[in-house]
Order: C-alpha cells, then sequence, then structure tokens
C-alpha cells in the first residue's frame, strides 16, 4: 500500500506520558481500611455525596491490602440520571495501580435501591475489572440517611457473585 503523502509533507508521532495528578490529599492517622458497606457509605457520602443535588459517580481505590490509596469523582449527572463510561473508571485504576476498586452513586431521590440501568454498569465494570486484573469490590448507591445521620444505601455485590 502506498503512502497517501507527498515527499515534503510530514507526519507527526508523539511520545506521551500518563500521569495522574492528585486534587486534593488529606491526612489520615493510619492507612484506611475500608472493608464493610457502611463504612464506605460514611467514607463516601461525608467525601462527595453530602447536600448533592444531582446524580454522582466516583470510585475508591485500594492496593493488595484493601487499603484505600485514593478516589476520585468520576462523573456528575442531573437530578435522575449520570452519564457514565467504563473507561472513566478503571483508567485511573490503572494509573494508580490500583489492585481493587469499588465504585459508588448517589440516588437525590432519596432512595437506594438499584436500577435496571445499574445493575448493568456494574456488571460492565466488573467484567472490564476482570479483563484488566483488577478486583471489583461493589457497586454501591447512596441516598440521604434522614432523619438519621448517616446514608442509607444498598450494595450490589450479590447481583453479580
Amino acid at each position: 500500500m502506498a503512502s497517501s503523502l507527498t515527499p515534503t509533507e510530514t507526519y507527526t508521532v508523539c511520545r506521551y506520558k500518563l500521569r495522574l495528578t492528585s486534587e486534593d490529599c488529606e491526612e489520615m492517622p493510619e492507612p484506611l481500611t475500608l472493608i464493610r458497606p457502611v463504612q464506605i457509605a460514611a467514607f463516601l457520602w461525608n467525601r462527595v455525596f453530602e447536600g448533592l443535588d444531582r446524580e454522582a459517580m466516583c470510585a475508591v481505590y485500594f492496593d493488595a491490602s484493601r487499603r484505600v490509596i485514593g478516589w476520585t469523582l468520576a462523573y456528575v449527572g442531573c437530578l435522575t440520571r449520570c452519564h457514565v463510561e467504563p473507561r472513566g473508571i478503571v483508567v485511573p485504576a490503572l494509573l494508580v495501580n490500583a489492585q481493587a476498586l469499588l465504585i459508588a452513586h448517589n440516588h437525590p431521590s432519596g432512595l437506594p435501591e438499584p436500577s435496571e440501568h445499574d445493575k448493568l454498569f456494574a456488571s460492565q465494570i466488573r467484567m472490564a475489572c476482570d479483563i484488566l486484573g483488577i478486583t471489583f469490590v461493589d457497586s454501591m448507591v447512596l441516598a440521604d440517611g434522614r432523619p438519621e445521620a448517616s446514608p442509607r444505601w444498598s450494595s450490589m455485590k450479590a447481583i453479580y457473585y
């Protein structure tokens, strides 16, 4: 196949460097290990979802000892939905060298039950993680727990394990 470039034209190929930049860091007295869903719900509610009036998706990244190495607010949507792509969740996991990840999003309606779309997306993320060798911990839905102080939540782990 002949090149379509004339002798005076050039074609540019770039070398790229991947870098994940931390937005904010918080000091912890010791490594944070989140194992129980209620711990994860409280961690994320206090940092991401409390008072948020629209749906948002975040991911928590873990090392091999299930210590939190970081989290990201991956997508922010509107009142009733948040358009999310799996690559926006798994690429940061690869960049931070995560062994495991968990995804969570909120329902501003106050109902923590997952929709069929939520279940489908959790299944897609689990499959992407399986291919990439990342342990998929869970997919959670959080909602305001008023009048209780803590959020209400549901875990989809039982759906795909």
